[in-house]
């Protein structure tokens, strides 16, 4: 489909026209039906649907306060939210885009830091219409191609809405005592194919607290390097009150609080780990303290947690808190058709969700030794258990950097196996990556001892509802197998 209205070339010199409205089709409820079954990979919460709009000659532009704008309207019907894609994106110095929706929040301003590749991703934006105002100085060549919208329908079009009763809001009594691990979480949203995908994921401290923006997710969330410019990184998506998550309406996360586009780094499959760094490696964002972001600590140890907590964006919704005070269990699970060395942790208080996925597990000295791969744990299902990839397996899987943390993380090979976090108060050099290129990451090394075979443990049964990220088909395999590495191929 095309257009419903084009003005062409029209500049006016005050905005006396409403902005011309483009309307893309619902998605079929076929298209819904397949995109909410149950898969092995990320949480899907957007099909992304194709609408071509150039404001050379869509839209209208007017001038106003000695500056040109231009403005348009999208409009799908029965979206939850919108997020775009613009395909072509040349935002000239001083020239900004700020998205308005429905309901008044807004996305933006974006800018030329924006843009990468020539494209350029926006956060979502509730409801089913939003508003694209570009403001440019007169004579600056500012011009905007739209590509793809994402039809946001979680809560649209009879798609379950609301993440479970069970989950802990984390500005409930219950999280005070984990502040530090409830700032370091953040949501991620991001494309793959034609989809819009969400996981959680959680900012990570080096032992250089250089305040390097790396970011921890899953590896089955499949990040990397041909979606990393796609990747939206939410902080302080939560409520600011104690409302249990399956009784309050959600929001969109706000931009306000939010960098656009990462730069992939390394991953792991046999401990499902992806590491990130927000902006890019060249150029690591620099986070406000509006964002109150702290550095999560870790224990590469091999001594697994006696009790702790995670925190995760369970249904791709805000902060939720899980809390678990019996040892967590070492196990051998199949993530994705990997077999993946986890922590089995079975919750006291709160479960996890799809979408929880990449978020982190603390231990009781609030250090951080596990990413969520899956598990069948729910709001129905309580007692089953949630498996967690091991971070002292992360630590040096691979022989090459883009395949361990330990390059990233201890970067000037201390052999630090523990390491604090941090919150951004103290004196910090300007955040630094190191160079990789797939190299051999040399340097002494802090490679733990191999994992005893652990106590067999009931199996998980496939196709839960829970766990932490879509993944059906988790189960715990033979245990005896738990000290197993592979390294791309290489086991030893």
């Amino acid at each position: 489909m095309r257009h419903l209205l084009i003005w062409a070339g029209l500049l006016v010199t005050s905005p006396v026209l409403a902005s011309p409205l483009y309307s893309v089709p619902a998605p079929s409820a076929q298209q819904i039906a397949a995109a909410l079954a149950p898969s092995s990979g990320p949480y899907r919460v957007g099909i992304g649907l194709p609408l071509e709009l150039d404001s050379a000659v869509d839209g209208v532009w007017f001038e106003q306060d000695g500056r040109r704008v231009w403005e348009a309207e999208v409009f799908a019907d029965g979206a939850d939210a919108l997020s775009l894609r613009f395909s072509h994106a040349q935002l000239p110095a001083d020239s900004t885009l700020l998205l308005r929706g429905s309901d008044g929040s807004r996305q933006g301003p974006y800018s030329a830091k924006h843009v990468r590749g020539g494209q350029l991703w926006t956060g979502s934006l509730k409801g089913e219409s939003v508003t694209l105002r570009m403001d440019a100085p007169l004579n600056a060549p500012a011009r905007l191609g739209l590509g793809t919208v994402y039809y946001g329908f979680r809560e649209a079009l009879g798609a379950p809405s609301k993440s479970g009763d069970c989950n802990i809001g984390v500005a409930c009594g219950a999280a005070n005592p984990y502040q530090n691990q409830v700032r370091s979480t953040v949501l991620l949203q991001f494309v793959e194919g034609n989809s819009l995908f969400s996981c959680s994921g959680l900012l990570v401290n080096n032992t250089r607290n250089d305040r390097t923006p790396y970011i921890l997710t899953a590896d089955h969330c499949g990040i990397d390097s041909s979606n990393q410019d796609s990747v939206q990184v939410y902080w302080k998506y939560q409520y600011s009150t104690c409302v249990q998550p399956g009784d309050h309406v959600h929001r969109a996360p706000s931009a306000s609080t939010s960098v656009s586009g990462v730069e992939f780094l390394a991953d792991g499959p046999s401990s499902d780990f992806t590491l990130l760094v927000a902006g890019s490696a060249a150029n690591p964002a620099v986070l406000p303290s509006s964002f109150e972001p702290y550095w999560s600590g870790w224990d590469v140890g091999l001594l697994g947690a006696q009790s702790g907590v995670g925190v995760h964006h369970p249904s791709g919704n805000e902060k939720s808190l899980s809390i678990f005070d019996t040892p967590v269990q070492p196990a051998l699970a199949d993530i994705d058709q990997n077999r993946t060395l986890t922590w089995a942790v079975i919750w006291a208080q709160g479960t996890t969700e799809p979408g929880s996925s990449g978020s982190g597990l603390w231990n009781q000295d609030g250090r951080l030794v596990g990413v969520l791969s899956g598990g069948g744990a729910s709001c129905a299902s309580l007692n089953e258990a949630d498996f967690y990839g091991r971070l002292h397996i992360a630590w040096t899987e691979g022989l090459a950097c883009d395949q361990q943390l330990r390059y990233w993380l201890d970067p000037d090979f201390s052999g630090a196996l523990t390491h604090d976090g941090t919150d951004g108060s103290s004196p910090a050099r300007a955040p630094s990556v190191p160079a990789c290129n797939g190299q051999v990451a040399l340097g002494p090394s802090a490679t733990p001892a191999p994992t005893p075979a652990p106590t067999p443990r009931p199996t998980a049964p496939p196709g839960g509802s829970g766990g932490g990220g879509g993944v059906p088909g988790i189960c715990l395999l033979g245990l005896a197998l738990a000290g197993l590495r592979r390294r791309r191929g290489l086991v030893g």
